[in-house]
């Protein structure tokens, strides 16, 4: 272990990085941290709590000084961290790579962060129940970030499916159906319903 470093200097970073960042001093704040995580993670551990927690608000002054690449990776770093542990905290980790996608969003980015959520729904599908809430939350969101990028087809696809299921959960007055039944009425037309003769809808009435 390095004598020049104690786990009381994590706290320490932290309550001036804090300070720093209350002044809006960002980047001042991420270097206060980044400088004691490097030996923090080589004395400790790179998931020691104390560690953890560091860094995640290392990632998150990061996001809030708008550097969203850099806050980007450092979540996706956390995430791989704790998923190589020998009992990961997958509800964690789930959060760490919602964090991420979040981060691509504001860079620019929603494509990958599409292809982020998109496999975190398929990882947390695969440990929690179906009508988890949790598994709910984030198809909203994929949805709701499929509608921004204009892909209307694939947006359609996952709220219609949601609101069938929120619809037999919490009945189609619930403000979570609600909002789903919104968003579907707000997409276009699909190119079926475009293309229809102009009397087909009055022909099956």
């Amino acid at each position: 272990m390095n004598d020049e470093f104690s786990r009381s200097d994590i706290g320490l970073a932290r309550r001036r990085a804090m300070s720093l960042a209350k002044e809006s001093r960002y980047g001042d704040a991420a270097d206060v941290l980044a400088e004691v995580a490097a030996p923090a993670s080589h004395n400790l551990g790179v998931a020691d709590p104390d560690v953890i927690g560091l860094r995640w608000q290392l990632a998150n002054v990061l996001f809030d000084g708008q550097n969203h690449r850099r806050a980007a990776r450092e979540f996706q770093q956390i995430a791989d961290d704790l998923l190589r542990q020998a009992e990961p905290d997958h509800e964690q980790i789930s959060h760490c790579k919602l964090q991420e996608a979040t981060c691509h969003v504001h860079a620019g980015d929603p494509e990958l962060a599409l292809h982020i959520m998109r496999e975190l729904l398929a990882d947390d599908m695969s440990r929690f129940p179906e009508d988890d809430a949790r598994l709910l939350e984030l198809r909203r969101q994929i949805g709701e970030l499929e509608v921004s990028v204009g892909a209307a087809d694939k947006a359609r696809a996952t709220l219609t499916d949601l609101r069938d299921d929120l619809n037999r959960l919490y009945g189609p007055d619930h403000g979570a159906t609600i909002r789903v039944s919104e968003l579907l009425a707000s997409l276009p037309p699909t190119e079926a319903v475009l293309s229809r003769p102009r009397g087909a809808a009055e022909d099956e009435r």
